[in-house]
C-alpha cells in the first residue's frame, strides 16, 4: 500500500511556507530608477537576496495605483519594468490598458541571484502611478548570475580557438 504525503504546495511544488511576498510602493510614471521593494511592503526592510542563496520569481502582479483622475479608467494605461539584476540584465515589462491588476503566474521563474537587489520602474509611456509585487522562494546556492555562462567549462579563449584552427590547417 502507498502513502501519499499531503503537499501544501504551490502550482510549481513549492510548501506554501517558502512562498516570500514582497512589494513596491506607488512609483510615479517618472521613468526614474531606483524604487525597490520590501518584505510584506514593510518600510525600510529592503529585498535583497543574500549571500548564498539565490530567490526565484514564480508570479509577478503589476497594478496601477491611480492617485488622480476618474476611477475607474479604461484609458489608463501601464508600460513598467522590473529589473532583477542590479544591471538590469534579467528583467520583465509589464504592458497593459485599463485599471486591472495583471498576474503573471510564470511557468518556471526569474532568478534572482545571491547579492542583487531587484527594483521597479515605471515609464513615462505610462499615464499612472503603478506598484508591483513578486511572489517566489529561496534556494540555497548563489543561482547563475547576470552575463555568466551556464556553461563555463565551454568558454574557449581566443588563443585556443586559434590553435585548433591552426591544427586543422595543417
Amino acid at each position: 500500500m502507498f502513502f501519499f504525503r499531503s503537499c501544501r504546495c504551490t502550482h510549481l511544488q513549492v510548501h506554501q511556507k517558502r512562498i516570500v511576498n514582497v512589494s513596491s510602493f506607488t512609483i510615479t510614471n517618472d521613468n526614474s530608477q531606483g524604487h525597490k521593494f520590501y518584505y510584506d511592503r514593510q518600510h525600510p526592510r529592503v529585498f535583497s537576496v543574500p549571500k548564498g542563496w539565490a530567490f526565484v520569481v514564480t508570479d509577478i502582479i503589476v497594478y496601477a495605483s491611480p492617485v488622480q483622475g476618474p476611477i475607474p479608467d479604461p484609458n489608463r494605461f501601464i508600460l513598467a519594468v522590473v529589473n532583477f539584476t542590479n544591471g538590469g540584465e534579467r528583467h520583465f515589462t509589464a504592458l497593459f490598458s485599463g485599471d486591472n491588476t495583471m498576474h503573471y503566474p510564470l511557468g518556471g521563474g526569474y532568478v534572482v541571484p545571491s547579492g542583487h537587489t531587484p527594483e521597479f520602474r515605471n515609464t513615462t509611456f505610462s499615464s499612472s502611478h503603478a506598484e508591483a509585487n513578486l511572489l517566489g522562494y529561496f534556494v540555497k546556492g548563489n543561482g547563475l548570475d547576470a552575463n555568466e555562462s551556464a556553461f563555463p567549462e565551454m568558454q574557449d579563449s581566443a588563443e585556443e580557438v586559434k590553435a585548433s584552427v591552426s591544427l586543422f590547417r595543417k
